[in-house]
């Protein structure tokens, strides 16, 4: 898979990789949940937006949420965006995407810099056919070390 991996708008390799997932599965629906996607500039479904994929982007930040709101107003305006603030936990991520949409969805994407496993594991709203989720390369296989769950856990910036 490495190999198909190139980076448009992901902070890593991930467009290449979803782009060749889908490839080879086919989609559905063409609809993604991303959270965890600051400013989204820099997000596993800006590329998958900007192809015509509708989706929701959930965010933390309300200064982040107001950059989304600016720099996305057309694709907000034309419903293909849904941009939402709201602080992730695994207690509210269900009715976070519950509102927007239920069922099936082509991918699914989580980045929230801790809690992660948590949420991901309490998810029933949708059912992902893809999901990408953060993990630390600094714990390589085959260790499996899961931080423990704190629902008021927040990143603290150390640059």
């Amino acid at each position: 898979m490495e190999r198909h991996g190139f980076r448009v708008y992901s902070q890593f390799d991930e467009d290449g990789i979803i782009q060749e997932i889908f490839h080879r599965i086919g989609t559905t629906d063409c609809r993604f949940i991303e959270f965890g996607v600051e400013d989204g500039l820099e997000s596993n479904t800006l590329k998958l937006l900007l192809e015509g994929w509708h989706g929701l982007w959930i965010e933390g930040s309300e200064r982040h949420v107001r950059r989304i709101n600016t720099r996305f107003a057309d694709e907000i305006a034309n419903g293909r965006l849904t941009a939402r603030g709201a602080f992730i936990t695994a207690e509210n991520i269900n009715e976070l995407m519950g509102t927007w949409g239920t069922g099936e969805i082509d991918l699914l994407s989580i980045d929230i810099d801790g809690n992660d496993f948590h949420v991901w594991q309490t998810i029933r709203a949708v059912k992902p056919r893809v999901v990408v989720i953060e993990f630390n390369a600094k714990f390589p296989p085959p260790l499996a070390i899961v931080q423990e769950y704190r629902a008021d856990n927040r990143w603290k910036r150390t640059d």
